[in-house]
């Protein structure tokens, strides 16, 4: 039940474009199960609602290149 109360969000988000309902859903998802491997990815989801996919791309990419220099550090 619990991947299809986060995959309930990622359709409010990604299909209907509907933010509000997605952050409900994914926040009811991490209410009602913390402990889930999908959790983790639940709170990114909120965090990140609303951004283009350009702007997650842009987003991930600087992390990456943020991380490589620090690692040649």
């Amino acid at each position: 039940h619990s991947d299809a109360l986060f995959k309930l969000g990622f359709i409010y988000n990604n299909t209907l474009k509907d933010t509000a309902r997605a952050r409900d859903a994914y926040q009811k998802f991490i209410n009602m199960y913390p402990d889930d491997e999908l959790a983790d990815d639940a709170q990114w989801e909120i965090n990140n609602l609303g951004m283009s996919d350009d702007d997650l791309l842009r987003m991930i990419q600087e992390k990456s290149n943020t991380e490589a220099g620090e690692s040649q550090e």
